[in-house]
């Protein structure tokens, strides 16, 4: 027998017809999960994201383990999805599509966003100020190296090398 992939796992769910769990026990709970897979599917397809990199984001870090989604999902960021993915795509108009969906990438935005409420014009700073001629991201090998990249001296770190902070945007006037 096949094993079945995250994705395939959740969109299988979000086909099911709910009726199903109108005499489970936690039927409540079952709905709800059905529910948070079927605006996964949609959300993986309009914005053509991997469903492995998107639960990490919307629902949590260990949401694409396969004893997390069978507990069922009981919440989903919809803001701090919308907002990693839009952070995403400004990394990727610089340094390629490919990068995208990089996981990586994902976890070092995903991260800046928990710790700085996501801000556009830093985030776009903080990417238009590194060198697109000396990177390249089959050498990034953890998301905190890309962060360090990424942030440089704008941000602090913890012992662990974790971003704790980035400063806020500086505005340059041009002439």
């Amino acid at each position: 027998m096949e094993k079945k992939t995250l994705n395939d796992l959740v969109r299988e769910e979000a086909k099911k017809n709910v009726s199903r769990y109108n005499f489970a026990k936690d039927k409540e709970l079952k709905i709800l999960h059905h529910n948070i897979c079927k605006k996964l599917v949609e959300i993986s397809d309009n914005n053509n994201f991997p469903m492995g990199v998107l639960v990490y984001i919307a629902i949590g870090t260990n949401a694409h383990r396969p004893c997390v989604f069978e507990k069922g999902y009981t919440k989903i960021n919809e803001q701090k999805t919308e907002r990693v993915i839009a952070l995403c795509d400004i990394f990727a108009k610089k340094f390629g599509e490919e990068t995208r969906t990089n996981d990586r990438l994902v976890h070092a935005v995903s991260r800046y966003v928990d710790l700085c409420g996501g801000g556009v014009l830093k985030f776009r700073q903080l990417v238009n100020s590194m060198s697109d001629k000396d990177f390249n991201m089959r050498k990034i090998k953890t998301a905190k190296q890309l962060a360090k990249l990424l942030c440089g001296d704008e941000a602090e770190y913890s012992k662990g090398g974790y971003i704790v902070t980035v400063n806020k945007p500086t505005r340059h006037m041009k002439k």
